[in-house]
């Protein structure tokens, strides 16, 4: 069964927290140290957590200034902004509030972009794979509803008897 846009929109959270986790680290121990979280820590109320997506770009953001802005783009940072507000409306959204299909394909190329940008390679491949996917079902919709009209205008367009 293929995925709901909420279930697409979490799984590349995941994705997205896997992709990010090893460049934050990466990028916080060369220019803070070893112990950086415990300098974060200090900025940020949430306890480290560094397999939280929130938490991820929260020090993304928090830190663009001094540290990620020499490694990313400032593209990135509005990437980083935007992702943001998806896993934000995603974590705390009303169920009766879902995802749109095209809120959805924007929100999966976002945070391909990003894994791009931070050479998560295997994860930016699999969020790409969900774009795929959901773009194919909606280009199979549109299909089927056009020849559903198409159908009925023929049917109205012939001679009667």
């Amino acid at each position: 069964m293929a995925l709901t846009n909420n279930e697409q929109v979490g799984k590349a959270i995941e994705l997205l927290a896997e992709g990010l986790a090893p460049f934050v680290d990466r990028v916080c121990r060369i220019e803070i140290g070893d112990n950086w979280h415990v300098d974060v820590q200090r900025t940020d109320r949430r306890k480290f957590n560094p397999e939280d997506p929130y938490f991820l770009l929260k020090v993304m953001e928090d830190k663009w200034q001094t540290i990620f802005s020499k490694k990313l783009s400032p593209r990135d940072f509005n990437y980083i902004s935007d992702l943001q507000y998806v896993r934000n409306s995603w974590a705390h959204k009303d169920h009766k509030e879902r995802f749109s299909s095209t809120g959805t394909l924007w929100a999966l190329d976002t945070a391909k972009r990003l894994l791009k940008s931070v050479a998560a390679t295997d994860q930016a491949t699999q969020v790409d794979e969900l774009y795929q996917d959901l773009l194919r079902q909606l280009c199979q919709d549109f299909n089927q509803q056009f020849d559903h009209q198409a159908q009925g205008t023929r049917h109205q367009a012939a001679p009667a008897p």
